[in-house]
């Protein structure tokens, strides 16, 4: 048996709801929609009324007017742990909105280090008719960073950045990142807390190349809260994302550094310094905070070498890209501006809690509406 607001819902149009207020359907239509060129006055008598006869929005049939909206997803084959699983995120988040006629399209690109490989994809994305594009660039340099910036400022549709480099059109392009900062803030709290009471004992942080302003906010956030923690900082290592690097880098640094009890690593590149540190017979001895969920981390944490892993939420932060997308094409908002997503943290004693599925993670700060996590229509 169906109850009077039921009966309502069924039964209540916006032509009714013209018809009652003595105005138009396309100004009632307005004031359901939010649209501009309606009073405030008459908008807020449509939404009283359609509140009060529970009306509500025949989501099929407006699906089935929209035009179908494709939103390219470009970005490169390294790294799938990262971003594989924030490809996974947009499209979660894509399934969740399907009555609203989007869908994502990939475009992948090889070459992670060399931007016409980037650019290609960038021009196939185009001529496939997209509505809005989302990039997750290769890592280049400041001068290919530039070229890249100039071919996307040439592009007419919506442009979302989710990016790592440093962006010069800060001001003209929405970009999402991971919050790099809070990263190497709960890092360097965590080595405080696993360090306490230890006499001499040092903590080093293992990143990809301080070109990177993430990485660089990494060693920040490390050292403030290690110096909160009176925790001496024993330096930093590059590895340039490239294992074997990786291996050379933290060998110098441990070696220069015997005081080192604990090790940050900061970057989805972590086998190289488990290369090094299982050769040594350190792996137990020198505690580890992980960044990434490659199957080296989940090992590491599994057999608890690994004490934490600090998840930068790849997942979240594909799906606050397609947020972005869907406030620029159903609302024509000015996305313009930076989004932080936040980490979350996995244990030893958690691995039960599989990586792919971030809700299962503990998160250091719930993503608010203003950070993207958001929509609605």
């Amino acid at each position: 048996m169906s109850t009077p607001a039921q009966h309502n819902q069924n039964r209540i149009s916006i032509k009714e709801l013209a018809s009652r207020l003595g105005t138009s359907v396309c100004t009632v239509s307005k004031a359901l929609h939010n649209k501009p060129k309606i009073s405030d006055e008459m908008r807020e008598k449509v939404l009283a009324l359609a509140s009060q006869l529970g009306y509500a929005p025949n989501i099929a049939a407006s699906s089935m007017a929209r035009k179908h909206l494709r939103i390219a997803w470009i970005y490169p084959s390294a790294w799938p742990s990262y971003h594989q699983t924030m490809l996974n995120g947009a499209i979660n988040r894509t399934n969740t909105l399907r009555d609203f006629n989007i869908s994502v399209h990939p475009f992948v690109f090889d070459d992670f280090i060399n931007p016409a490989a980037c650019l290609k994809a960038i021009a196939d994305a185009v001529e496939s008719n997209s509505d809005a594009i989302v990039i997750c660039p290769g890592s280049y340099t400041t001068k290919e960073q530039k070229i890249l910036e100039d071919e996307l400022s040439r592009i007419e549709l919506p442009v979302i950045f989710i990016a790592g480099n440093e962006i010069k059109r800060e001001g003209k392009l929405c970009i999402v990142r991971q919050h790099s900062l809070k990263c190497g803030e709960i890092a360097g709290n965590l080595a405080a807390i696993i360090l306490a009471g230890r006499k001499k004992a040092t903590a080093g942080l293992i990143i990809g190349s301080t070109a990177q302003p993430d990485h660089r906010n990494k060693i920040k956030g490390f050292q403030t809260m290690l110096k909160r923690g009176n925790v001496d900082f024993a330096g930093f290592a590059q590895s340039l994302d490239i294992p074997e690097r990786a291996y050379e880098e933290t060998k110098k640094l441990v070696e220069q550094n015997p005081n080192i009890a604990l090790l940050y690593i900061g970057t989805e590149n972590i086998q190289g310094t488990l290369d090094y540190l299982a050769e040594k017979k350190l792996l137990g001895k020198i505690k580890i905070i992980a960044t990434g969920t490659s199957d080296p981390v989940n090992k590491g944490l599994k057999e608890g070498y690994i004490q934490f892993e600090l998840v930068e939420n790849p997942f979240y932060m594909g799906a606050a890209a397609i947020d972005a997308a869907c406030r620029k094409l159903f609302h024509n908002q000015d996305i313009a501006g930076k989004i932080y997503v936040p980490p979350s943290i996995r244990i030893s004693c958690l691995m039960d809690a599989p990586a792919e599925y971030p809700d299962s993670l503990f998160n250091f700060s719930a993503l608010s509406p203003n950070q993207g996590l958001s929509f609605h229509c």
